[in-house]
């Protein structure tokens, strides 16, 4: 996919083709961060990074920052890399490495949407009736009450992702789908065959199977729930244990 000077999307321009990829230095999430903050002399990948940094930026929550602003000033572009590197030292790695991903999910799903093709695409739900149960239970409790984090971990847990053959709105995109991570995620391998067997393989002719899809999305959801479920229990049991714990320590 191509760019303006702004980092905006070039529509029309993204394409999806088989090609070799080749690595031509391997950087973790610290190494991303200490070459963004301190640029010299022997710093290679400087250029490209700045790049990829004020694409994240922009596309985080749809910024409306002028890149080539902070492109001709140096210095005031080394002030935004510092506030957004300064919380975490995975800061600045996991925001480019997050909105790359997250762009190359909704371009990948619409142009699989465009051609009619099975695939699966990811939405967002929240179960808000299990949730202001828990919320109504955990009241009559001060000390649970005030934890916010338990708070945090509740609304997470009812607040998931699942999987539909349909696409719908995610994260502000109109459709998404993962792609981008294979080796952890069956949903993204499959899709991924998908792509190879209707573009690549020249399979586009033979009956498309949308009942399999559909029925994944199901089996898909089912694990969904079941996890959710139980990391919900989970959450509970281990702030109430610690809770108990600090209750006899105190006594």
């Amino acid at each position: 996919m191509d760019f303006d000077n702004q980092m905006n999307y070039i529509e029309d321009s993204f394409d999806i083709s088989l090609n070799e990829i080749i690595v031509s230095k391997k950087m973790n999430y610290n190494e991303v961060n200490s070459r963004l903050k301190y640029n010299n002399s022997n710093n290679d990948y400087y250029d490209i990074l700045k790049y990829l940094f004020l694409f994240a930026i922009k596309n985080l929550k749809n910024s409306d920052i002028d890149v080539e602003y902070y492109l001709c000033h140096p210095k005031d572009l080394n002030s935004l890399i510092k506030k957004y590197g300064k919380n975490s030292e995975l800061a600045l790695g996991g925001l480019i490495v997050k909105q790359v991903m997250k762009n190359i999910g909704y371009r990948t799903s619409k142009f699989m949407n465009e051609l009619e093709l099975p695939f699966l695409y990811k939405s967002y739900n929240c179960d808000l009736l299990s949730l202001a149960e828990y919320e109504s239970f955990i009241s009559t409790m001060p000390s649970l009450k005030e934890d916010e984090r338990l708070m945090f971990k509740l609304k997470r847990n009812y607040s998931k992702s699942f999987y539909t053959e349909i696409p719908k709105p995610f994260n502000g995109f109109t459709s998404y789908a993962g792609v981008t991570d294979p080796l952890w995620k069956y949903a993204d391998s499959y899709n991924l065959y998908m792509i190879h067997n209707y573009l690549f393989d020249n399979n586009s002719n033979y009956e498309i199977d949308f009942y399999r899809t559909k029925n994944l999305t199901k089996h898909l959801n089912q694990r969904i729930l079941l996890n959710q479920e139980f990391k919900m229990n989970y959450d509970i049991h281990k702030t109430l244990l610690e809770k108990s714990k600090k209750l006899r320590r105190k006594k």
